[in-house]
């Protein structure tokens, strides 16, 4: 999307012929248009990017693995006690209350963010 920066865009799952027809004439006045599920992506992905950093992505992604605390410092340049402290926000964001890294990446995964 940032790449091509398109007029429109629609899913596959989305169209019917009411929804083509009703795309070529909103795409006739100024664009974008894009269809519902198109939509719903983007809103998400930028509330995602609102939420979490880049470090805090990794890190999530890094606990969905099963990287442990003691090896994350290789993959994340950060001290394991920001890595802990990271991890707490994450859990706040997430409200996840568990000491496990499992309940947290499992709420991460159903919230589209792994």
């Amino acid at each position: 999307m940032k790449n091509l920066n398109p007029d429109g865009l629609l899913i596959k799952n989305d169209i019917t012929t009411d929804e083509l027809v009703n795309a070529i004439k909103l795409l006739l006045k100024p664009p974008p248009y894009y269809s519902s599920s198109v939509s719903q992506t983007i809103r998400n992905e930028m509330l995602n990017d609102l939420l979490l950093d880049k470090i805090g992505r990794r890190l999530l992604y890094e606990l969905s693995v099963g990287t442990k605390m003691k090896d994350l410092p290789t993959a994340i340049p950060l001290s394991i006690a920001r890595l802990e402290k990271k991890k707490r926000n994450l859990k706040n964001i997430f409200e996840v209350s568990g000491p496990e890294d499992k309940d947290l990446t499992n709420k991460a995964r159903k919230k589209g963010f792994i």
